[in-house]
């Protein structure tokens, strides 16, 4: 039964990626130059993670703030020079990130996909690509650049199986930033309303240890440009998590509801003299976790 769901998942996700790509609105132009551009390299394209989620809970009427792009047969230098207009800075992981008339786009050649440098995943090939995510639930890949007759690839490990049981799990633990992962993934929850697996909830346990609650917050504030949730909610998760693994460090975690979610206004890039060792120069006060 489980195969066949994954099938029919599949078949959905063919068919709102055709939709989301036919989408002829006015916004969705230079995303279609993007990839045209793209494909002058005769290089297999792969979408990569979020939009792929979202289009699989949302729809294919989404607008992704970010779009991530993985590309083979190419080099850095090549990619760097068709994205010259738009082209911002390298980006933590290797790649380009580029800005074109409102989307924004990470994009990498398939060899610089950090896990494949550092030897974590064997061999660098986009059916292996998946496994290179933190969590299960962006480990998809679904390639681009296919003549209208051919069956779209998709690749995953994981993520049809993320989706049908809303839980979020460790994909690949190996990561460089791994306060960022416990942030993302807390944030995640919350927001698809997903449970945490076990060994995702032993990670976040883990790593919650190693800092303080004004370090986390700074990272929400650096990833996000702004504070999605409080110091409260923060701590109510994690004691909420510390308290479910006491009694079974099997079982899923489910998060309490927010004590507070904020709404602030995006904030602009911070200003290179006002950080601290890559962090925004903030103090706040210094909080246990739980």
């Amino acid at each position: 039964m489980v195969s066949v769901n994954i099938e029919r998942q599949e078949a959905v996700l063919r068919e709102r990626i055709g939709r989301f790509l036919a989408n002829r609105a006015r916004e969705r132009r230079h995303l279609l130059k993007t990839l045209k551009a793209l494909k002058g390299f005769a290089a297999p394209v792969f979408i990569f993670g979020g939009v792929i989620r979202d289009l699989m809970l949302k729809g294919p009427s989404i607008s992704p703030r970010d779009v991530d792009l993985v590309v083979g047969g190419i080099g850095i230098q090549d990619m760097g020079g068709v994205f010259a207009e738009g082209l911002q800075r390298r980006n933590r992981f290797g790649g380009l990130h580029v800005a074109i008339h409102g989307w924004h786009f990470d994009v990498w050649p398939l060899g610089e996909t950090w896990a494949f440098r550092q030897n974590f995943v064997a061999p660098a090939t986009f059916e292996t690509l998946p496994k290179t995510t933190f969590l299960n639930i962006e480990a998809v890949v679904v390639r681009l650049d296919t003549k209208s007759w051919r069956y779209r690839e998709i690749h995953t490990h994981g993520f049809f199986e993320a989706l049908l049981t809303r839980t979020l799990e460790i994909n690949c633990e190996a990561n460089p930033y791994p306060i960022l992962c416990v942030v993302r993934s807390l944030l995640m929850a919350a927001k698809l309303q997903f449970a945490i697996g076990p060994r995702l909830a032993s990670y976040i346990c883990e790593h919650a240890r190693t800092v303080d609650v004004d370090q986390v917050m700074d990272v929400q504030w650096q990833h996000y440009k702004r504070f999605v949730f409080d110091v409260d909610t923060f701590k109510l998760w994690l004691s909420a998590i510390t308290s479910q693994r006491k009694l079974s460090k099997e079982s899923v975690v489910r998060l309490p509801a927010a004590s507070r979610q904020l709404s602030l206004p995006a904030i602009p890039k911070f200003d290179p003299s006002d950080r601290i060792e890559g962090l925004p120069r903030r103090r706040m006060a210094k909080l246990a976790w739980y």
